[in-house]
């Protein structure tokens, strides 16, 4: 299959630190808590990119399945595994994920700056299988650019900003070009409550964000209008927690119990992997 991430994978990492600092580090690891994960989860991650946030899941004790259709970034990810954390156990599938039929397994769906490489119509149709992978009562969290708001100078900014990078991604990996999604709009298109929001700053405004939203568990139907936990994290932050607001736990139902898949994956076994 072609790898249109052979020539960006190796320095994605840079490239990420250089737009956003440790931004996006921190959004793709906001969610990635105990009172999110807890031992024996069984946690799926879309686009594992260099895999940092897979790494963090696995060392909270769920048992991670990493999914990505390039061969580059798969590579990055075992070398980051090798390196930071010895002994984790991480699954990996080199595969579309369109094509992998895990329905129902996870307790948590993970995609950040993921949904972002496609068109909207591609886009809906990915989420709703990501939502799909899910058990009842599974979490579903999406880091990503933030939906433009505030006044229309901050609109137009943070509009510019994502455009400038989708722009690089175009040219070097052939992604496609759109405006941002609106990803708890489309979460509660497809049933799920968002649980919680937290939103990073870039220059005073609010340019990154991580969601949290929840399937509706066996024989319960999503309430319109959920309230959610909404915090915001200011760059200089070494922790994606840290800003003396309490999110909102999350009523997490217990999960089925968890038998094995029967898949001819290669489990990758390291005494360190990265993302």
């Amino acid at each position: 299959m072609h790898d249109k991430y052979r020539l960006i994978g190796p320095v994605y990492e840079l490239l990420s630190f250089i737009y956003s600092g440790r931004n996006i580090h921190h959004c793709k690891n906001a969610m990635l808590k105990r009172r999110h994960i807890r031992p024996g989860d069984q946690v799926l991650v879309a686009g594992v990119g260099h895999g940092y946030d897979a790494i963090a899941a696995a060392r909270l004790g769920a048992r991670v399945t990493v999914v990505d259709i390039s061969a580059t970034m798969l590579a990055q990810f075992r070398r980051t595994l090798a390196k930071e954390a010895p002994g984790l156990i991480i699954k990996t599938l080199h595969q579309d994920i369109l094509q992998v039929d895990h329905q129902e397994q996870y307790d948590m769906v993970i995609a950040n700056f993921f949904l972002n490489v496609f068109d909207q119509s591609t886009m809906e149709k990915m989420l709703a299988h990501l939502v799909n992978m899910g058990r009842p009562g599974a979490s579903v969290v999406i880091g990503d650019f933030s939906y433009p708001s505030g006044n229309p100078v901050a609109k137009a900014f943070k509009q510019s900003y994502w455009m400038l990078a989708a722009l690089v991604f175009w040219l070097l990996a052939n992604n496609a070009l759109h405006r941002i999604y609106n990803y708890p709009q489309q979460l509660e298109k497809l049933g799920l409550r968002v649980r919680e929001k937290r939103h990073f700053r870039l220059l005073g405004m609010n340019c990154y964000w991580s969601i949290l939203a929840q399937k509706p568990g066996t024989g319960e139907q999503s309430p319109p209008g959920v309230a959610e936990a909404s915090l915001v994290e200011e760059p200089q932050q070494e922790s994606a927690q840290g800003t003396g607001a309490a999110a909102a736990p999350m009523d997490k139902p217990q999960p089925a119990p968890v038998t094995a898949s029967g898949s001819a994956s290669p489990v990758t076994r390291h005494s360190s992997v990265t993302d």
